[in-house]
């Protein structure tokens, strides 16, 4: 579809608030407006998360030109006002690009592997990402459901409390956001991040014994809860994300002696390097053994403890 479309769509009524099917095989911007619900939640009309009023979108076609949706909520529709609530918005993309401001909704997206898709899922809660190709930030609100492309490369970010993430595939990354938050990796050479951002947060990064090894574990703000692969696979790498303090800390499980690295590169800039007891200076990182486990002090003020072990680390 050559040229600018600009669709505004209304969602006061019933059913469904859009529900269209865009075929893109031109080179021009295709973009669509879903207006914003002003009507209280329990009003005549009022848009709902959980009955009929939904908006929803199948993204196709030949042309690299992405598709713009901007939801209910969004910059462009207009705020929602406290009280409302906006519809559900489902985009399917089966092969056209597509870049959404999920708004104040609720967003469920599918994704056929054959274009890509860019979600902001703005302030919404309980969003629903499927095999998504590209990148999926979920809503602040909270409580999202994601799973990357098996096959294709997918980031998938956290935005608030309750996010569960999941990588089917080894081109995947998973990003902590604010909030307690749980990273799940099917396959090896996934990439775990933290929350290098801003927000309170307890991540929880788990790598399934058995999966291929070889994933990437980058630490963020707060709490880092490390799950890693255990067996004779090995070959992950654990390394500082942000410029830490003394709330920063981690702590690791199924660290591999024989094949696992603890990477030396030093977020503020340059590398790392060790001293002997447990006490750090900057730019260095101090390594203790206290009981069964091996304590790493860094000296921007992160603390590591790697669960089981007391000797025979690889830094790099």
């Amino acid at each position: 579809m050559p040229g600018v479309v600009t669709v505004t769509a209304f969602g006061n009524s019933a059913a469904f608030a859009t529900n269209m099917n865009l075929t893109n095989n031109g080179n021009g911007a295709n973009i669509i407006d879903i207006a914003t619900s002003t009507l209280p939640a329990g009003a005549a009309g009022a848009t709902t998360i959980n009955g009929a009023q939904s908006d929803v979108i199948f993204i196709n076609g030949s042309s690299t030109v992405a598709t713009t949706i901007n939801a209910a909520g969004s910059a462009v529709s207009g705020a929602a006002a406290a009280g409302t609530t906006q519809p559900v918005l489902w985009v399917v993309d089966q092969g056209a690009p597509v870049v959404v401001d999920g708004g104040a909704s609720q967003v469920i997206a599918f994704s056929s592997g054959l274009g890509s898709m860019s979600v902001n899922g703005g302030t919404g809660s309980h969003d629903i990402a499927v095999l998504i190709t590209g990148s999926f930030k979920a809503g602040t609100g909270g409580g999202a459901l994601m799973a990357g492309s098996a096959n294709n490369a997918a980031t998938l970010q956290g935005g608030g409390e309750g996010d569960i993430l999941w990588a089917l595939g080894s081109k995947n990354t998973l990003i902590g956001g604010a909030g307690n938050e749980i990273q799940g990796g099917f396959s090896g050479g996934v990439t775990f991040e933290g929350n290098l951002g801003a927000g309170a947060s307890t991540t929880n990064m788990i790598a399934n014994p058995g999966f291929g090894g070889h994933d990437t574990f980058i630490t963020g703000h707060n709490t880092n809860l490390i799950s890693a692969q255990s067996d004779t696979v090995g070959g992950n790498t654990f390394k500082e994300g942000v410029a830490g303090s003394a709330s920063d800390v981690a702590t690791i499980n199924g660290f591999n002696v024989g094949a696992d690295t603890v990477s030396l590169t030093n977020p503020a800039g340059g590398n790392y390097t060790t001293v002997t007891g447990s006490t750090a200076t900057s730019g260095q990182i101090a390594v203790s053994v206290s009981g069964s486990n091996t304590v790493l002090n860094f000296g921007d003020g992160s603390k590591w403890t790697i669960v089981g072990v007391t000797s025979g680390i690889h830094f790099g």
